[in-house]
């Protein structure tokens, strides 16, 4: 963001669901606000910044049985968020986390079509949208849960993954670039996802 101001990716949950992105001044005021318009329930934000004007927002589905993850582009810093053609990961209406590397990398963290007991992390580039790779199954274990993944990067570009373990605690991974280099996905591939 420019001027000082700062992004944040909100939602609503009452009557419809629907995301939104709000533009904070350096006070904390809200300075712009936008509504990220979809023809479904979406939720649950997530924003990869790619640079101070450009950015990807990823949504939940929030569709009872689920369906793609929806997805919008600014050009703007923000003032207006574009639809783009659905991501092509089916979303089971949980919630997913984005990021860009310092390398230009998105990487996506969310759950597969077949549930929350398997953790899943994809990798993409903002030039190629509509092609997503899987790196890796982070977590996969039947009748168990792992969901609501944040990543953050620091300031040393190392990428940080939270997430529900089990519905009994928070796990947090550092996750090293091997996880996302060619020959680990072309792995994770054969091995039916599975991490090395």
């Amino acid at each position: 963001m420019t001027n000082d101001c700062i992004g944040l990716p909100i939602y609503h949950e009452f009557i419809c669901k629907y995301g939104e992105f709000v533009v904070l001044d350096s006070h904390g005021r809200i300075f712009h606000k936008t509504k990220e318009h979809f023809d479904l329930r979406t939720l649950q934000p997530c924003v990869a910044v790619i640079s101070p004007t450009e950015a990807l927002v990823a949504l939940r589905n929030g569709n009872k049985n689920g369906g793609a993850v929806k997805a919008a582009v600014t050009f703007d810093a923000g003032q207006t968020w574009t639809p783009i053609p659905d991501l092509p990961i089916e979303n089971p209406d949980s919630c997913l986390a984005l990021l860009t590397t310092d390398d230009g990398t998105l990487l996506l963290v969310g759950n597969p079509k077949e549930g929350r007991g398997t953790l899943n992390l994809w990798k993409s580039r903002m030039d190629d949208l509509q092609n997503w790779s899987l790196c890796t199954a982070l977590e996969n274990e039947s009748g168990c849960e792992f969901s609501y993944p944040t990543l953050i990067k620091d300031s040393a570009g190392r990428v940080h993954l939270i997430y529900t373990w089990k519905r009994k605690s928070i796990c947090h991974r550092v996750l090293s670039p091997e996880l996302w280099n060619a020959k680990q996905v072309k792995d994770a591939e054969q091995s039916g996802g599975k991490e090395k």
